[in-house]
């Protein structure tokens, strides 16, 4: 083998071998935080037992479990392994005796222990091992039970309460769930202190909000960082200098939220009643929502990372006016879930393989523009609104565009629509007093799942702008007025001749398939390079 072979191979494998680093730098991770192993550790001495089902007094006799059932000398259910594929491995409803549940290791069930009807006694929780369950703890119409130093291994709640008061948990160890470390349903006074999360956090109930400052949080954890709890303050400057695993705030006016990573968490961020709030250059990901916020004015949040939020939006929005978000970045997840809003404007935010980027309900008075929306399922679904302007932004190659459900007055111009395999616009039920125009429409319907490009059942919607008398372009158009598939019988009595946005061309979008052109490229330039250095040697 020649000199000049044996260099170009080198350079073939060199060139390689850095593309194969690069690749692996930029491989999204599926997780941030270490899962620790249980700490509590394993009583050999545990006694293998049937599932308990206790719902009366009398049954803790029934079943010989020591104690007296007083608050000195309560009865204890304890020292028990239970590995039983069932819906509950203990269940204690409606009695009067004090009673401890202690030292157990259960595994294999729906939900571990299930706690209901508890209103004259006292039940305590503590130090058991609660592993390959959906719900650790399931705490319903309690008063006065403490929740103790358990490590909990589930796959969707680690403990979950409902209409209960005056509880304490402490100490306890949640990890590996896909949706609550512990969530609150409607409950108060409750004290949640030295708790670890890894993967999870607290989430509250819309029914528990208005008693969000009843409850103490203090010294817990998210991912070995700070789980950050705020109530009634004003000029928050939550900034590089704090490093929060998750943060719950309510009543707290002119918060500024930046650099944060809250990533692997419930919700990285639950507010509400916070007004003036702005969060920016922030990371989050592998939330079941990032961020959720109710009855807030004036938020802002902008340069943000959301990625990989397989349960929930990235951002969840309840009776919020006023908001302003832009030039956001989404991947892997669903972007805005918007419930009541007024003046709400989305602007130059960006989505890749996202399932639906924008989904609006009874939102009024709002704008959504210079957004681009690539890959992806849905890019904009607009539910009992009126009076919203879409404009400026772009469709690319997704499955569908706009649907409109149930609206009035929505005004949709100077958009890009293109190769999207079924529709780009669907006026649907009830949809009326729509204007569509401006638009470029470039080979959508690639499913051919309806006669045209659009698609509109509505009533008095119209595909043009009356006063300019012109229409949108469309790609298939030869001439007449544009036919517009759907029972409403609607045309575009205007079609443009030429687009009004300039239309993409096929590329390539990937890392990986760049790769697989440069290469070649860059291997012919050092082969001719090497070859005319030999030349002038010779």
């Amino acid at each position: 083998m020649s000199k000049l072979n044996k260099n170009l191979i080198k350079s073939v494998l060199f060139i390689s071998s850095l593309l194969l680093c690069l690749a692996i730098f930029n491989t999204t991770t599926t997780s941030i935080a270490e899962i620790p192993s249980a700490n509590n550790p394993i009583n050999l001495n545990y006694v293998t037992h049937d599932p308990i089902e206790i719902t009366s007094d009398d049954n803790f006799t029934d079943y010989g479990f020591p104690g007296e059932g007083t608050e000195i000398n309560p009865y204890r259910i304890e020292n028990l392994h239970i590995k039983a594929e069932v819906s509950f491995a203990i269940i204690v409803q409606v009695v009067t005796m004090n009673f401890v549940i202690q030292n157990c290791l259960i595994e294999d069930t729906s939900t571990a222990i299930f706690l209901y009807g508890l209103s004259w006694n006292s039940c305590r929780v503590e130090h058991n091992i609660l592993t390959n369950v959906d719900t650790g703890i399931f705490v319903y119409s309690v008063l006065n039970g403490t929740i103790l130093n358990n490590t909990i291994e589930a796959d969707y709640t680690g403990i979950e309460v409902e209409t209960a008061v005056d509880l304490a948990i402490v100490n306890n160890t949640i990890y590996a769930t896909h949706w609550y470390g512990i969530v609150f349903g409607t409950d108060a006074d409750t004290i949640i202190t030295g708790n670890k999360f890894y993967g999870s956090g607290i989430a509250f109930g819309l029914f528990t909000l208005p008693y969000f400052d009843t409850f103490t949080i203090e010294d817990n954890l998210v991912n070995d960082k700070t789980l950050g709890y705020f109530v009634h303050q004003n000029d928050l400057d939550i900034s590089t200098t704090d490093y929060y695993g998750q943060l719950l705030l309510y009543d707290c006016d002119r918060a500024i939220i930046r650099n944060q990573d809250l990533r692997n968490t419930t919700f990285g961020i639950q507010a509400y009643q916070c007004n003036n709030m702005t969060i920016y250059d922030s990371k989050f990901g592998y939330n079941f929502a990032s961020i959720k916020i109710d009855y807030s004015d004036r938020l802002y949040v902008h340069n943000c990372e959301f990625k990989h939020n397989p349960q929930w939006e990235a951002l969840r929005l309840h009776s919020c006016d006023n908001g302003y978000f832009f030039d956001n970045y989404f991947e892997d997840t669903v972007g805005f879930h918007i419930q009541g809003g007024l003046n709400v404007t989305l602007r130059g935010n960006d989505f890749v393989d996202v399932s639906l980027a924008f989904y609006l309900d009874s939102i009024t008075h709002s704008t959504v523009y210079e957004n681009y929306i690539f890959e992806s399922s849905s890019g904009l679904w607009i539910y009992y609104g009126e009076f919203i302007e879409v404009y400026d932004n772009i469709f690319y190659q997704s499955i569908s565009g706009i649907d409109v459900d149930f609206n009035n007055d929505i005004t949709i111009h100077d958009n890009l629509f293109q190769e999207l395999e079924i529709s780009a616009i669907r006026l649907n039920n009830e949809t009326e007093n729509c204007t569509i125009y401006h638009n470029t429409f470039v080979n959508n319907n690639l499913l051919n799942y309806y006669a045209s490009q659009a698609y509109d059942k509505g009533t008095n919607n119209l595909w043009y702008n009356e006063t300019l008398q012109q229409g949108n372009y469309w790609s298939d158009w030869t001439s007449g007025p544009y036919d517009i598939d759907g029972d409403s019988g609607s045309q575009d009595l205007y079609p443009l001749s030429s687009p009004t946005i300039t239309p993409f061309i096929a590329e390539y979008h990937s890392f990986y398939a760049s790769s697989y052109i440069m290469v070649p490229i860059l291997v012919c330039i050092i082969y001719l390079v090497k070859r005319k250095k030999k030349r002038e040697i010779n």
